[in-house]
């Protein structure tokens, strides 16, 4: 049987493993180091994954997931996803009205279905609560890494969040060639399928199921947002990968800052700040955590 991955994504993937091996300690940061020389097109080529799991390593402790282990995982996912909707393919065919005339929702389902239901991927139960804006200035979301990156989805437990969770939906689905984004709105990460009409998708990976909100929906939850902070913060609009990387460093300080690790924090904060210039909420949150202490 051939492989449903065509030859460059095993030439990007074996590339990628050779240039970011992470285990722990410095080579690491050594990977986290080239990760951030990488320019726009060359960083567009890197799988997010893979990414997101060098960012985060060294964080997850007991649940820490080597690079290696985690992408051998996504691809044997990816497969059983694509084998998955190949078979249910024809009844799509047969009647997409079912699937809201659709093909990005059928597709979609049948990848939340596999991941949320066979394989047991789901939110931390844990973290279930409506947030507020309390939350927003609280490190508690970030006391538990392997659950903030994808070493939490792709280890033992298989338990992730807001923040993790749109990256194994994403990481999987670019593995077979879905035009999948991460987009931010205030507090919450969630995913879009960039398509035209009815294949334009908003899938909110935090809820059970496929769940499909309109834009309109995040400029209220979880917080409310005003046109300016749209504007100004970049919220609702897919991000590219270099705001993919930002958003991956800066929840890397989060999780330092959580372990009072202050100074790679404000390390990583500054990163992020380089990377994204135009975006407020990266300094901000540099020169919150530069305040002295009380």
């Amino acid at each position: 049987m051939s492989s449903p991955f065509s030859a460059s994504f095993w030439r990007t993937a074996l590339s990628l493993w050779v240039l970011c091996q992470a285990g722990s300690g410095a080579s690491a940061e050594m990977a986290l180091t080239d990760l951030l020389k990488l320019s726009e097109s060359e960083l567009k080529q890197r799988d997010i994954g893979a990414v997101n799991l060098v960012v985060g390593a060294g964080l997850a402790g007991k649940n820490s997931v080597s690079l290696a282990a985690g992408l051998e995982t996504l691809d044997l996912w990816a497969n059983r996803v694509q084998r998955t909707t190949e078979q249910h393919l024809p009844r799509f065919r047969r009647n997409p009205a079912e699937f809201e005339d659709s093909e990005a929702y059928f597709r979609m389902l049948v990848l939340v279905t596999v991941l949320q239901r066979d394989l047991g991927v789901k939110y931390n139960a844990g973290l279930v609560a409506e947030p507020t804006e309390k939350d927003l200035r609280s490190g508690e979301f970030y006391r538990d890494a392997s659950l903030v990156f994808l070493h939490g989805l792709l280890g033992e437990r298989r338990e992730g969040t807001c923040a993790s969770m749109p990256v194994l939906y994403a990481a999987v689905g670019r593995r077979l060639g879905y035009p999948l984004k991460l987009v931010r709105t205030k507090g919450h990460l969630f995913l879009r399928w960039e398509g035209e009409g009815r294949n334009r998708l908003n899938i909110e990976c935090s809820a059970k199921g496929l769940v499909c909100h309109p834009d309109e929906h995040y400029r209220r939850w979880p917080f409310t947002i005003t046109d300016a902070e749209v504007k100004e913060e970049g919220y609702l609009r897919s991000l590219t990968p270099v705001e993919e990387l930002a958003e991956f460093v800066t929840n890397r300080a989060c999780c330092l800052a959580a372990a009072g690790d202050l100074k790679q924090a404000r390390e990583c904060l500054e990163h992020a700040a380089r990377l994204v210039p135009q975006i407020p909420r990266f300094r901000l949150a540099l020169a919150a955590l530069n305040q002295p202490q009380q």
